[in-house]
């Protein structure tokens, strides 16, 4: 009886040793889970912050876009004293505006085109209020890339004109680019 005890002892203890052996192991395995949980936590932010940055590009070239059809639309008759009058489009068009507006001032049709530059302000608006502050210069400059001479000439007009102080300050920005 008493060697049965000794033999249960024994097995007890043997038990209790891999037990503690387990139970390390246990622990280890539970430390590299969360080390690989605190890798998926910043692979997941790092996703978001991606996906947040896409739709916001996503919207500004939207923005942008849709401006650039609103160019496409803008059109002026000029007439010449010997051929018949001929209509300009787009680009060709601005440069008439802007050509006119510095040597006899703003020709009053082009205020029907006044939209243009409150599409122009509402990309420069989404900017400012929805850019990560690491890229709003980055943004910024995208933006004003797009226009030609003419176009920050005509804003430069604009500047001088009756409109809201917002649209005035993002002009100004525009035409120091």
């Amino acid at each position: 009886a008493f060697a049965g005890t000794i033999f249960a002892i024994l097995l007890q203890r043997k038990e209790l040793i891999l037990q503690r052996e387990e139970l390390q192991l246990s622990r280890e395995e539970l430390k590299l889970t969360r080390e690989e949980m605190k890798g998926q936590k910043e692979q997941l932010a790092m996703q978001v912050q991606v996906a947040e940055i896409t739709k916001f590009e996503n919207t500004l070239f939207r923005l942008l876009g849709n401006y650039e059809s609103f160019i496409q639309q803008i059109k002026c008759t000029r007439g010449h004293l010997i051929s018949e009058p001929k209509e300009f489009f787009s680009y060709h068009a601005i440069k008439i505006y802007a050509d006119e507006m510095k040597s006899v001032g703003f020709p009053e049709e082009f205020f029907k085109y006044v939209k243009l530059f409150q599409l122009f302000n509402i990309a420069l608006e989404w900017i400012e209020e929805n850019a990560p502050e690491t890229f709003k210069n980055k943004y910024m400059t995208i933006a004003f890339a797009n226009l030609s001479y003419f176009e920050k000439q005509i804003f430069k007009y604009f500047l001088e004109s009756q409109f809201s102080p917002d649209f005035k300050n993002n002009l100004r920005k525009l035409i120091s680019q």
